[in-house]
Order: C-alpha cells, then structure tokens, then sequence
C-alpha cells in the first residue's frame, strides 16, 4: 500500500515566479528532461524534490563553467 504522508506540488506559474524566469521556460525545462514534471489532466505540476534536484544541477553547473 502507498502511503503519502506530505507531496509538495508547484504549478508552472509558480515555478517560474520561484525561478524568475517566464512559463515558456518552465515547460523548455520540462520538455528538454532538466526538470521532472507530472501531468495531472491537461495541468503539469512539479514536486518540491523535483524543483530542489534542478537548483542543485543548476548550481553544478553554473560552478563547472566557473572553473573552466
């Protein structure tokens, strides 16, 4: 049995407003696989694991080109 006891989920909207940058962004993020998303009907939702997996590959990369 599956037992969720807490699930963060952010809307695109969100997401992008967190992230400052526009929802056509946001869904080129989820397109090209860099951030995971669900679709729930026709709305695509975010986990907060999800959105904290992309800060930190954000963050690695940004550092890796730093030390190029």
């Amino acid at each position: 049995m599956l037992v969720i006891t807490s699930l963060k989920l952010y809307t695109i909207e969100e997401i992008s407003e967190i992230l400052k940058v526009t929802t056509r962004t946001v869904y080129n993020y989820i397109k090209s696989g860099s951030l995971n998303a669900l679709k729930m009907g026709k709305y695509w939702r975010v986990t907060e694991d999800a959105l904290l997996e992309f800060i930190e590959n954000a963050a690695k990369a940004a550092q890796s080109v730093q030390n190029n």
